[in-house]
């Protein structure tokens, strides 16, 4: 705490060189190098104290809006300053400094939390080049590119059918019937592509489907003896709102406007690393499948991108020879 005349010092020196507290706390420093030395904060306080109580002298005020702005600040100025000397320089008790910045603190990690909580994620799915489901994320829930997907623009885009009737809201898209019901595509797919994957197999698929809802494919233990899969799999559907051009390399968005236009495409990702029977490891294998994108992709003049779709997962023997001409998906994308 400073003396009476100190804070008379401070402030006809603040007004000698028009409000500079950096100069002020200079010349402070000058004139008077065996006094405890104010910071520029300090200066600004003063002025502050004399335009609202009419008094240089200290007082402590009860915790006010105005009080947690000047505590704020000076926190901002000097993060590393301690609660003592930031209830000196702001004119405020100890206990109200801390009690402000542990509020603050509490709502930096709600807001945080909040955050974390709208990501775009997918039901947890982790897959590598996809993000977000439209059938269980928020439609305004944050993207890898730190932004909330634009639902907006997407709802006016189709309206207006992007520019006529060659893009997405065309004449030709037979409206009279109505959209599907999204989950009752997605228990289609599921099935079919259950129905598909066991086609010249013996005895059931040793794979698990995860559908939404109703649309549960539970797994079915295989005759005993050989498994008829030597990686375990877990498939089921997405409707990604986001993913990595194959072409380019770069994030695009998927356009994904619920009900009336969902790309829902089956995923089918490794679940185990080694492989049955055969000694060797399970490595997971990708197809590119074509997305309605913004913005407008470079394969059509539609706005379609390639993003890459886990399909399922191969053995690669231990002591099998590495084959050249094996792709990698990684290597596929460019600049990534």
């Amino acid at each position: 705490m400073y003396q009476s005349d100190e804070y008379v010092d401070m402030l006809l020196m603040y007004g000698e060189i028009r409000q500079n507290s950096h100069q002020a706390q200079r010349l402070y420093q000058e004139r008077y190098p065996d006094r405890r030395q104010p910071t520029g904060m300090t200066f600004r306080s003063v002025e502050r104290r004399l335009q609202a109580t009419a008094s240089l002298e200290m007082t402590w005020p009860v915790t006010s809006a105005h009080n947690e702005e000047v505590v704020l600040d000076v926190v901002r100025h000097n993060p590393h300053s301690s609660t003592r000397a930031i209830a000196q320089e702001t004119n405020t008790s100890r206990v109200s400094v801390v009690r402000m910045l542990r509020c603050l603190v509490l709502g930096i990690v709600a807001v945080t939390s909040q955050a974390a909580d709208r990501k775009c994620q997918g039901g947890g799915q982790q897959l590598q080049y996809m993000w977000g489901d439209a059938l269980t994320d928020s439609m305004d829930c944050i993207g890898p590119n730190g932004s909330p997907y634009p639902e907006a623009t997407i709802a006016r885009m189709f309206r207006n059918g992007n520019g006529g009737s060659r893009l997405w809201g065309g004449e030709r898209t037979g409206r009279a019937m109505g959209p599907l019901d999204p989950h009752l595509t997605q228990r289609t797919l599921l099935h079919n592509y259950q129905s598909a994957n066991e086609l010249g197999q013996t005895g059931h698929s040793s794979r698990t489907g995860r559908g939404g809802g109703s649309g549960v494919f539970n797994s079915r233990d295989t005759c005993s003896g050989t498994p008829s899969r030597l990686c375990k799999t877990r498939y089921n559907t997405t409707a990604p709102m986001y993913g990595v051009s194959l072409t380019s390399g770069q994030p695009v968005t998927i356009v994904q406007k619920f009900p009336d236009l969902l790309q829902q495409v089956v995923f089918e990702v490794c679940e185990s690393s080694e492989c049955d029977v055969v000694r060797g490891e399970c490595t997971q294998t990708y197809v590119p499948y074509l997305f309605l994108v913004i913005p407008l992709g470079p394969v059509t003049l539609t706005g379609q991108d390639y993003v890459l779709v886990e399909s399922g997962c191969v053995c690669k023997p231990k002591y099998a020879t590495a084959s050249s001409s094996e792709p990698s998906a990684i290597s596929a994308i460019p600049h990534l």
